[in-house]
């Protein structure tokens, strides 16, 4: 693959990452306000505050290690589509 469409892919690829990321904080500012009380009221937990962090906790550190091994992996291979050549 030469280096200006490695470079033009790169580009594509942030975009796409940065549409999605909006998309996903969108979402989580719709879920987020009323997940505790779901843990609260509905499934009558004892300890819903531990379950809210701990759900918290899992999402921000599943993001941030799936984005590093995508990155790696992309870094490393240069293949950011599932296109044969």
């Amino acid at each position: 693959m030469e280096t200006e469409e490695w470079k033009r892919k790169r580009a594509w690829l942030l975009v796409n990452l940065c549409v999605g990321s909006f998309s996903f904080g969108l979402t989580l500012t719709i879920i987020q306000p009323t997940e505790f009380l779901y843990l609260k009221n509905r499934i009558n937990l004892q300890h819903p505050g531990i379950y809210f962090g701990m759900s918290r906790a899992f999402l921000c550190i599943s993001g941030k290690v799936g984005a590093l091994i995508a990155s790696i992996y992309v870094d490393s291979t240069k293949k950011m589509d599932n296109t044969k050549k």
